[in-house]
């Protein structure tokens, strides 16, 4: 089964409604409405993931109010926006977002969830290995050892 918000998958998220606190959207399956869904998570990534969930609910035979009851009750995963609390204010956010798909899909919800008032964004440095030619984790590489 294919998935999606392109009208030519067999499950279709449509009429999607981002938030900051989370997204409604119609789950169709094949031309049929199937539930809506509201999901606590912020993120277009997130109506995706959730639609896989929705596919696997109907491989297995549930019915809509049990897919969208499965998908509202979702809490989330441990650090992939992880709400770790409040300082002077400001909401601090944990997330692990580590390549440049999921670091995209993860600034595409920040967006959505800071609204007008933006947000700053950190990150730590990530490991990298050694150049196979001169063994430092720079970028830029030193000549070649000549013999």
């Amino acid at each position: 089964m294919t998935y999606g918000l392109a009208a030519e998958a067999d499950l279709v998220g449509e009429d999607v409604r981002l938030g900051p606190a989370g997204s409604r959207f119609a789950v169709v399956h094949r031309g049929k409405r199937v539930c809506e869904a509201t999901i606590p998570a912020a993120g277009r990534h997130n109506v995706l993931n959730a639609l896989a969930a929705a596919a696997v609910g109907l491989d297995l035979d549930l019915p809509g109010e049990a897919i969208a009851g499965g998908l509202a009750a979702f809490a989330g995963i441990e650090r992939r926006l992880d709400a770790k609390g409040t300082a002077e204010g400001i909401r601090v956010l944990d997330d692990y977002a580590h390549h440049p798909t999921e670091i995209r899909a993860t600034i595409e919800a920040l967006r959505l969830m800071a609204g007008s008032g933006g947000f700053t964004s950190c990150s730590s440095p990530i490991a990298t290995r050694g150049c196979a030619t001169c063994g430092r984790s720079s970028r830029k590489c030193s000549p070649p050892p000549t013999a």
